[in-house]
């Protein structure tokens, strides 16, 4: 079984590396491909209350490098994340 866990993890990755070509594409042409989706999960983020700040920083942090969010959006966005007294104090700072 690991064995063949193997073959496939290396199949996969010589997959990412060497995509095949339109033209050896095994699907008719009528049937249109699939979106090219580079996420394929649906990631969300807690709204953040003021309780627990290293917890919520530490996952706002890391959805922001899934989804590649630019680092002059991720303070703007943060705040559509954030309820109650947190959204005050961050509006009162703003």
């Amino acid at each position: 079984m690991t064995l063949k866990l193997g073959e496939l993890w290396q199949k996969m990755a010589n997959l990412e590396s060497h995509p095949p070509s339109l033209e050896s594409s095994f699907a008719p042409p009528c049937i249109p491909s699939p979106p090219l989706n580079p996420h394929r999960l649906k990631l969300e983020v807690l709204h953040f209350d003021g309780v627990d700040p290293l917890e919520w920083i530490f996952k706002i942090t890391q959805f922001f490098e899934y989804y590649s969010t630019p680092k002059l959006e991720r303070l703007t966005n943060a705040s559509f994340y954030m309820d109650g007294p947190a959204l005050v104090r961050f509006r009162w700072m703003s």
